[in-house]
């Protein structure tokens, strides 16, 4: 079921990303006093709290995807959530990548992303998102899609292992 929303949803947003007053609506989702904007969009999708429900995961990341969408359409269908947010890695920082007594900024803000609660993830998903415009860094918003939905420590291992390139670290302890 879930995939048959993904793939809705997805498909939904391709067909409003020259829709600039559609694309403005689903900001909105993105911001707790204005996401109703947004409902009439996504209420097919799930996209509507459901209100016996004091937290509903599904909805939240069916709004936190379309309002992330509409803020930065630039999409990859390549790599993962940690890939992307390698590419935020200034020069300076990755000389200093696996040092964890100096680590940089945008490593210890993706640690503390890894560290968030299933309540939490997509609020601090939305800041890397953010850079990921200023810096033209392509999202991958099927596979975040799914790592958001299902946020649990075998998607933080996954993230992980792409942003700190297990195979990079096993290749220079040798």
């Amino acid at each position: 079921m879930s995939s048959n929303i993904k793939d809705d949803l997805l498909s939904f947003l391709q067909s409003k990303k020259e829709d600039r007053g559609a694309l403005a609506n689903l900001r909105c989702a993105l911001r707790k006093n204005l996401k109703y904007r947004a409902w009439p969009m996504l209420s097919f999708l799930g996209g509507i709290e459901n209100p016996a429900k004091e937290y509903d995961h599904r909805a939240k990341v069916v709004q936190t995807i379309a309002g992330l969408f509409a803020t930065h359409t630039k999409e990859t269908s390549y790599g993962d959530f940690g890939q992307a947010c390698t590419s935020l890695v200034g020069s300076e920082e990755k000389k200093k990548f696996y040092d964890t007594k100096k680590m940089g900024s945008v490593s210890k803000r993706f640690q503390y992303l890894l560290s968030s609660e299933k309540e939490e993830i997509c609020d601090r998903v939305i800041r890397f998102v953010l850079r990921m415009k200023a810096n033209d860094v392509p999202v991958n918003y099927s596979e975040l899609y799914d790592g958001l939905l299902f946020w649990g420590d075998k998607i933080k291992a996954k993230w992980a292992g792409s942003f700190w390139k297990v195979n990079d670290m096993e290749d220079s302890a040798v």
